[in-house]
């Protein structure tokens, strides 16, 4: 084909207004489709990350405190006025304040600074009784060693995650996997 009759035949469809719209139309439309897609895949990746880490860092957390801990989880829709609210997922650990009294934290901090699952120290908040931490470069935790042990993870679950999340969430499965990572 010579090279006159493609640029012709290049010119034809860019003179078409009914083609023009439609990609007009379309490349936004599918831009937006796939960029939901991606979050979705990284909602799930936060989710799998959270359900595998959060126990072996309880374990750890354990380990350096001597005094057994309890996952609780629980995810909930949030009510809103004019819109359906939004789903959370949420991964606790606490101890009350006479549990508390028991424990030595000075090997607490050490460890949460030194181990690789994916918290990072964030900033500091309570007036210096607790920091918040960030998994996988997102604010999801808080943690409060100062009076109590208190370990909290939560964030919002996308509406294709919802199944995955409950799934994956469940105490017993979390305090099983905790239990799994102590025994190593």
């Amino acid at each position: 084909m010579p090279k006159n009759d493609k640029k012709k035949s290049l010119k034809s469809y860019t003179r078409n207004p009914a083609l023009m719209i439609g990609l007009a139309i379309m490349l936004p439309l599918v831009g937006y489709l796939g960029y939901q897609k991606y979050l979705d895949w990284q909602n799930r990746q936060l989710i799998e990350g959270m359900a595998e880490d959060f126990p072996a860092l309880i374990s750890g957390v354990e380990d350096s405190v001597d005094y057994p801990l309890e996952i609780s989880s629980e995810c909930l829709q949030t009510q809103e006025k004019f819109s359906e609210g939004v789903s959370l997922c949420g991964i606790t650990v606490g101890l009350t304040n006479e549990a508390s009294k028991e424990i030595n934290f000075s090997n607490l901090d050490s460890y949460l600074g030194s181990q690789e699952l994916g918290f990072d120290k964030g900033e500091v908040f309570a007036n210096g009784e607790g920091y918040i931490y960030l998994y996988k470069g997102k604010k999801a935790c808080q943690f409060a060693n100062k009076r109590n042990l208190y370990l909290d993870c939560a964030f919002i679950i996308r509406e294709s995650n919802k199944r995955l999340a409950s799934e994956l969430f469940n105490e017993e499965l979390l305090n099983h996997k905790k239990n799994e990572a102590l025994n190593r």
